[in-house]
């Protein structure tokens, strides 16, 4: 809370005794002491009845706050002393505000004991004995007035000392200022002077209300300008305040808890109090007492607050920011009329009923100073909305203003995908039913209520409204919510529906928050797993609704709750947690902190399936899905009919072109790409080449297998065809005939071993040996490899007379496919764990072909190791691999490869792997020979 240190009193049982322990503003709990147990307890009596504890001084540099240290604060003559984390705040903040303005005060004195007080019964001392007093003054080489550090005490301190029913009292001393808050035995403001002689007393008095004044104003300006006029209601179309804020749940009396949550306005000139109307029709009754507020507050304790300076803090936040406007804007002041007070049958013609909002502090009429017409109200309406209201209605010449339940003095608020929502505080006569377990005491704040009332239609997500996550009950109106479960419920409604043509799919949230009562009619605490977390807001029972289709059972809904809420509960450092029962499922946090998946019995287990194996199954699932490796594409038909599979080597085998390439022969031709060419003068010279070359590789076929004419009819149009550019029918043709004949040839890959797979780009050769050498399979190991790649590489001289060699394939005059379709056709026939060799995020973004193959359609392979010659490149690998994963992850048709990319990691080259540039020479008769530069060295 913003105004208000809550002190917390920590219990701890310590034998047959219980410690008590306050907290301080420094974060420090102080154990408490009981005085009866000391020599001379007089010595420690609370004479102005504040309520302060009793503690020991444990160290001289022990924190009460920022920077006032116990002995700072204590009297030197004792090590025990009186104080109170409230008080101890206000001084804090004046001490901070005079140091950033240049004026550094200490204290001189804070508690002090009887015998430092002596007889002395000024209220500097008895505060002082009390522990709420303390005497401030400027630090050596400070020179200013002492009324400057009244002013800081009176700017900061009233609404801190307010939030807990106590006042400020405030001394004009010499040479120093004394401050105290109020106890017991005083229930009104205290302002004098003692020795300070530059004011008179009511000369005091008055700077004291502006000084008060000045502290209520908030800082910096609003912008108004965007704000539209306020016709009749705000918002447009609202039906009444309770249909926008929510109806009175607990009228507030003065003798409720909930009356000391409320705020009172303290200021004095800056707003007029005028219901001097109505206090004769209550006051001076047997269970009425009024205070008259039109002169300024009489005191914050309960029976001296002013029911018109009364409202809860919402309000009040608004009403402060509303008149600031007022006066800068229109230059007028405010006259509230009503705002809390008990409810009592028959006020305001009805007006304050029992039903009313200004019951709970939640309702102001109020007017302008000076002008009162419709047009002035109107633009009084429109600031009201800038200030922050949520309701303004014209009542004719004046306004209603109301706002929502809020907890706590500043807002707090939890947005979802939708929406906004205010956390708010119980009445406490219902704090039962919704009181976290002890464990959580010190989390309250991370599981916020929300209020439901008027709100059920309000969506929170897409397809996701309050009403669904409330209780059944339709008494229990507050609910609390993690925003994670109302994403989860969404993206399973839109998971069931994607792919749908027509109808719809319905999940039904069969319980959401439940109540302390609910959920122990509805669960063991000791054995159900359930317990306490739809109370903290963090689970869901969803089901199927009626009417669904065959499929769509309790397996694919739990299914699709691992799949889409792990990764998002993930997000948020939590872990899903899957109950499946007979005809629903339970998704919420785990309480554990690992992923957990239950069925409430063994009948809810799939076909053929044991507990064990399913368990396993879905862990590895979960895996998979928080690693974003599930293939669940966007349109699944789109990305079935776009998915082009590499198939094994099979003399059944026949290429079809893809569906990709089919579209883009329907699409006119771009007039700035490639125009296939034949008969280029590149295309004419190596004609003989390619004749050549076809021979060669049917000659090394026919040594081994006596070809068909299909071999024939693919061998020459792969090899013998020319033509310009990557795209076309020419290509296109090639493609073709490479892919049939490199599955037809009777060479194999010779890997389909698990873990002998190696790659590497060859546009780096420096990783070959990596990939080839010492022990592991690369494709330059396989026949089929050995069969082509002369050819593929092959050079021929343009002019027989002159030496100069050009590619015979060259990737602009003639792009031949045949390598790119074999390294694909060698990574389909991968297994296990698969390793690629690069130097940088180049050499693995050239490599994407066959990174796509084992990744996302070759089931065999279990993982994908990446090893980076260059150890700084390897955030940038991953960050690469990782993009092309999830890009396919939403992409891929798992029909057609892989339910799940598979996993990869990015690692250093191992040590025994590393190759140093270095020389070694061996003696050949009388010469040395050098060697290959490149050598395995054991580092």
């Amino acid at each position: 809370m913003d105004l208000v240190l809550k002190t917390v009193l920590l219990s701890v049982f310590v034998g047959d005794a219980i410690t008590v322990s306050v907290r301080f503003p420094s974060g420090q709990s102080l154990t408490v002491i009981d005085p009866s147990t000391l020599e001379n307890p007089s010595s420690f009596e609370d004479p102005k009845d504040t309520g302060s504890h009793l503690y020991q001084a444990t160290g001289k540099q022990t924190k009460l706050s920022l920077n006032i240290r116990v002995a700072d604060f204590k009297s030197s003559s004792s090590e025990y002393f009186r104080a109170d984390p409230t008080f101890i705040r206000c001084v804090q903040k004046t001490l901070t505000y005079l140091q950033n303005n240049d004026k550094a005060a200490y204290i001189i004195s804070g508690f002090m004991t009887s015998e430092d007080a002596g007889a002395g019964t000024k209220v500097q001392a008895l505060y002082g004995r009390s522990g709420c007093g303390v005497q401030l003054g400027y630090k050596e080489g400070v020179t200013a007035d002492v009324r400057e550090i009244a002013h800081a005490a009176l700017l900061l301190c009233p609404t801190i000392f307010e939030a807990v029913q106590r006042d400020v009292g405030v001394v004009l001393m010499a040479d120093r200022v004394h401050l105290h808050m109020t106890g017991g035995t005083d229930t009104e403001p205290y302002f004098q002077m003692d020795g300070y002689t530059a004011w008179h007393q009511d000369e005091f008095l008055e700077h004291i209300k502006e000084y008060i004044n000045e502290g209520i104003v908030p800082v910096g300006n609003l912008d108004c300008s965007s704000i539209p006029d306020v016709e009749t209601r705000y918002p447009t179309g609202a039906v009444s305040p309770e249909s926008v804020v929510g109806a009175v749940d607990y009228p507030i009396t003065r003798q409720d808890e909930e009356f000391k949550k409320l705020v009172q306005y303290q200021g004095y000139n800056d707003i007029s109090f005028l219901d001097t109307e109505h206090l004769a029709d209550w006051c001076g009754t047997e269970t009425v007492t009024c205070v008259d507020c039109t002169e300024g507050p009489q005191g914050n304790s309960v029976e001296k607050r002013c029911a018109d300076r009364v409202m809860s803090a919402r309000m009040y936040n608004v009403i402060r920011r509303l008149q600031k406007l007022a006066v800068n804007e229109i230059h007028d002041s405010l006259v509230i009329n009503d705002a809390w007070d008990e409810p009592y049958e028959g006020k305001l013609n009805g007006d304050w009923g029992e039903g009313s909002l200004h019951t709970e502090g939640r309702a102001v009429t109020l007017q302008r100073y000076n002008d009162n017409n419709e047009h002035d109200l109107k633009e009084l309406a429109r600031l009201a909305v800038c200030a922050g209201v949520d309701y303004v209605e014209h009542k004719g010449d004046y306004l209603l203003l109301a706002v929502k339940k809020m907890k706590g003095a500043v807002a707090t608020t939890i947005s979802f995908p939708n929406v906004v929502l205010l956390s708010v505080d119980v009445p406490t006569p219902l704090m039962a039913e919704y009181k976290l377990p002890s464990e959580f005491d010190d989390e309250a704040d991370n599981y916020p209520l929300f209020d439901s009332d008027s709100k059920g239609d309000t969506m929170l997500g897409n397809n996701a409204f309050i009403s669904q996550f409330v209780s059944r009950e339709t008494n229990n109106r507050y609910f609390r919510l993690r925003p994670i479960i109302v994403r989860c419920y969404s993206l399973l409604v839109y998971q069931d529906n994607k792919y749908l043509t027509e109808g719809a799919i319905t999940i039904k949230v069969l319980r959401g928050f439940l109540t302390n009562q609910e959920q122990r009619n509805l669960f063991d605490p000791l054995f159900d797993k359930r317990y306490n977390i739809h109370l903290l807001g963090e689970a869901m029972q969803i089901a199927y609704g009626e009417g669904t289709p065959d499929g769509f059972d309790v397996h694919r809904l739990a299914q699709n709750a691992i799949d889409k809420c792990g990764p998002i509960f993930e997000q948020v450092a939590e872990k899903v947690a899957v109950g499946i029962y007979k005809d629903s499922v339970y998704v919420g946090v785990s309480v554990d902190g690992e992923f957990s998946i239950w069925l409430d019995n063994q009948a809810s287990l799939p076909p053929g399936v044991d507990m064990a194996t399913y368990k396993e199954q879905m862990e590895t699932r979960y895996d998979h899905a928080i690693a974003g490796r599930v293939v669940d594409p966007d349109s699944m038909a789109e990305a079935c009919s776009l998915a082009d599979p590499p198939q094994m080597q099979s003399v059944d085998y026949e290429h079809k072109h893809p569906e990709l390439l089919r579209r883009r022969k329907r699409q006119a031709p771009d007039p700035n790409e490639c125009v296939p060419r034949t008969d280029t003068k590149a295309c004419i010279d190596t004609a003989q080449h390619r004749t050549n070359e076809v021979n060669r590789i049917q000659r090394i076929i026919e040594r081994k297998h006596l070809p068909k004419k299909d071999i024939e009819t693919a061998l020459s149009k792969c090899f013998g065809i020319c033509g310009t550019c990557l795209q076309g029918s020419i290509y296109e043709d090639k493609v073709e005939h490479c892919n049939n004949l490199l599955h037809w040839v009777p060479f194999g890959l010779k890997n389909e071993a698990p873990d002998v797979t190696n790659f590497y780009s060859r546009d780096n050769m420096e990783t070959r040996r990596y990939a080839c050498e010492g022990g592991g399979h690369c494709i330059e190991k396989s026949p089929l490899f050995a069969v082509i790649a002369d050819t593929v590489d092959k050079l021929y001289r343009p002019d027989p007379t002159k030496s100069v060699k050009e590619a015979l394939y060259d990737s602009i005059e003639n792009p031949l496919p045949a390598m790119r379709l074999l390294n694909s056709l060698y990574a389909i026939h991968a297994a296990g764990v698969v390793k690629f060799w690069v130097k940088d995020e180049s050499d693995i973004t050239s490599m994407k072909d066959v990174l796509k193959v084992n990744m996302l359609y070759n089931t065999k392979v279990s993982k994908v190791q990446i090893y980076v010659t260059s150890s700084v490149s390897k955030k940038a690998v991953y960050q690469v691999v990782q993009g092309f994963s999830k890009d396919w992850a939403t992409s891929g048709c798992p029909s057609k490869g892989r339910e799940f990319i598979t996993p990869f990691e990015v690692l250093d080259v191992p040590v025994g792997k590393i190759f140093r540039n270095c020389k070694r020479f061996r003696t050949k008769g009388s010469k040395r020979e050098e060697k290959d530069p490149l050598i395995t060295v054991q580092w």
